[in-house]
C-alpha cells in the first residue's frame, strides 16, 4: 500500500519540476539580465547591436555648417593618422569615397 502512495507522491513532486524545467530558458547575452526599462540598458543594448567591435572609437562633430563640418572631420583624420603610436586606421567618410580604387573590390565582393 505504501508504495503506490510513494508513487503518487513522487508523480506530484515531479510536477512543479517538469513545470519548472519549461520556465528554464538559457541567454548568453550578459545585457539581458539587467532591467530592460532603463534608458541606459536600452543604449548599451543598441550600441552593442551597431558598433560590436570593442576597438572601435567613434567621434562625432558637430558645426553651424556642412563644410566646415566635413572640413573639421578631415584635419581630424589626418591628425589621427599622422599619430600611428595611438590608431592603426581611420575612417572619417564612406571606405568607397576614401579608396574609390577599392570600391571595384567591395562590388565583386558583393
Amino acid at each position: 500500500m505504501s508504495s503506490p502512495s510513494r508513487r503518487w507522491l513522487w508523480l506530484l513532486f515531479l510536477i512543479p519540476v517538469a513545470l519548472g524545467l519549461l520556465r528554464l530558458r538559457f541567454d548568453v547575452e550578459v545585457l539581458n539580465l539587467l532591467p530592460a526599462d532603463l534608458p541606459v540598458v536600452r543604449g548599451l543594448k543598441l550600441y552593442q547591436e551597431n558598433f560590436a567591435n570593442a576597438r572601435e572609437l567613434i567621434i562625432t562633430l558637430q558645426a553651424s555648417d556642412p563644410e566646415t563640418a566635413e572640413s573639421a572631420a578631415r584635419e581630424l583624420a589626418e591628425g589621427l593618422r599622422r599619430e600611428s603610436s595611438l590608431v592603426s586606421d581611420v575612417i572619417w567618410q564612406p571606405p568607397w569615397l576614401e579608396h574609390p580604387a577599392e570600391a571595384a573590390e567591395l562590388i565583386a565582393h558583393l
